[in-house]
């Protein structure tokens, strides 16, 4: 040790008339090079007295901020179904002084990034004295998932949170429809003919869903249902009487031979117009200025100019 040592070092010495000094030069650092070094100074007063001397003690630690990891995989990749585990495997040098790796999610929309995993600060040095983290977990997906991506950061106290990262694709969730949802625009507790009437249906899932919409009407005694609409939405600009009834949103999507299918209904009552009271006005009396007979004076006025 103590070879390898002399071998790495070098000592360079000044000497003046007033006083001398004495620099270590070392070379090809290593982690074992970090430590506490000791600087003796031994002097003379006189002949008789020999042993005067000094020492001074300096502690050398090496310092380095911390890189970006060297790899950072999700297991499986896309395609991924909603409640599906996957695996998240980060590998970086942390540096010195010892840091640590951290796993943030971060949403399509806000772009907040949530931590989801701070590793332990295991020391594991390597021969340059720094240190290297290899860490995992396990994240269950959800359908609030779908569009997220995933942050593994390296920090350690010489860097701000998060530290240099390696970003993860987005993420694609499957997931089925659980609900279909019908609006009414305008809304009304009751349709009169030559209404408009818009009705929205909306299922969450990914893929899309296929959307369809049935009528059944209630003006007859017929159980006949008519498909009306292969959108998520039906407008009936001049509503009737016969389309009094029930309209059933249809909503299906499928993925991995998996199919969901989920409907919603709605019962649409379509009135005729109410008729307006008219307010009859008997003996009503009115003169015209211009149907008024003339004035006698008028009159003469008019003869005489005649």
């Amino acid at each position: 040790m103590a070879t390898a040592l002399e071998n790495r070092t070098k000592l360079v010495t000044s000497n003046t008339s007033v006083s001398s000094s004495a620099t270590m030069i070392k070379r090809d650092l290593v982690c074992s090079d970090e430590g506490l070094y000791q600087c003796w100074i031994e002097y003379f007063v006189d002949v008789e007295h020999r042993d005067k001397h000094k020492k001074s003690l300096s502690l050398v630690t090496f310092e380095a901020e911390a890189t970006k990891p060297v790899e950072f995989v999700l297991k499986p990749q896309d395609p991924l179904e909603e409640n599906q585990f996957i695996h998240l495997i980060c590998a970086a040098d942390v540096e010195n002084p010892a840091g640590n790796i951290k796993i943030w999610k971060v949403p399509e929309i806000t772009n907040n990034h949530e931590i989801e995993l701070t590793s332990n600060l295991l020391k594991n040095k390597t021969k340059n004295c720094t240190t290297f983290l290899n860490v995992s977990t396990e994240y269950k997906v959800s359908r609030k998932d779908n569009g997220i991506k995933f942050l593994c950061s390296s920090q350690n106290n010489l860097t701000q949170d998060p530290g240099p990262g390696r970003y993860s694709q987005r993420i694609s969730v499957f997931y089925g429809s659980v609900t279909a949802k019908i609006t009414l625009l305008p809304f009304k507790e009751m349709y009169f003919a030559g209404d408009y009437l818009k009705l929205d249906c909306f299922s969450d899932s990914n893929p899309p869903p296929i959307y369809s919409w049935t009528f059944q009407s209630t003006n007859n005694s017929e159980d006949t249902k008519y498909n009306i609409s292969n959108r998520s939405s039906v407008t009936l600009k001049n509503l009737q009487t016969n389309n009094s009834g029930n309209y059933v949103c249809s909503a299906f999507n499928t993925f991995n031979g998996k199919n969901f299918y989920v409907t919603s209904m709605v019962f649409i009552s379509v009135g005729n117009q109410p008729k307006q009271e008219i307010q009859e006005y008997k003996n009503h009396r009115y003169t015209d200025a211009c149907l008024q007979p003339l004035p006698n004076r008028a009159k003469k006025i008019v003869g005489h100019t005649g």
